[in-house]
């Protein structure tokens, strides 16, 4: 198994959820290719390990949106909350990935988050026909150092947004 670093702070303390975009130039050559997957990272978490990973939650509920957030979602810039769920994947106990996926308060997509639980948000993403990902996929970096990627999802039926942000804690 490849070198895994530990959970950043952010995925229990939203208050702590300093996470940039970044240009692709500080992109480690490595990562690149998972920055860019245009499939589940799930699925592609589970292929390069050679097993499902464990999912735990570690954060749900209302929280402040970056500025970049902010924008995506079409929030007031003096209301700039939003609905979030930040879980890790693990394998073998190790986290390998940390997610947050955020999206407007009292809009139709926070009880789908929200009734989740530990089931894979790719389940709800890459099963169900009525999602489809828009616009560019941002490259991330958290406060700790972690590269990550936005990614901004749609119900086909609405303009409701989801901002998927995925974060790699092993080096590929």
């Amino acid at each position: 198994m490849n070198q895994t670093q530990s959970l950043p702070d952010w995925l229990t303390d939203p208050v702590t959820n300093t996470i940039d975009v970044v240009n692709e130039a500080t992109i480690p050559t490595a990562l690149i290719p998972w920055v860019y997957l245009a499939n589940s990272m799930t699925q592609q978490i589970t292929d390069h390990f050679g097993q499902q990973p464990a999912v735990a939650v570690h954060f749900s509920g209302l929280t402040k949106t970056r500025d970049w957030e902010t924008s995506l979602l079409n929030l007031r810039q003096d209301k700039p909350t939003g609905y979030a769920r930040h879980i890790s994947l693990a394998i073998n106990h190790r986290p390998v990935l940390a997610a947050r996926s955020i999206t407007r308060n009292g809009n139709t997509i926070e009880p789908l988050l929200a009734g989740l639980n530990t089931t894979p948000l790719a389940r709800l993403l890459f099963e169900n026909p009525l999602w489809l990902r828009k616009g560019p996929t941002l490259p991330l970096i958290d406060k700790c150092g972690n590269i990550g990627r936005a990614s901004t999802w749609h119900a086909k039926e609405s303009s409701e947004c989801l901002i998927v942000e995925e974060f790699f804690l092993f080096q590929p």
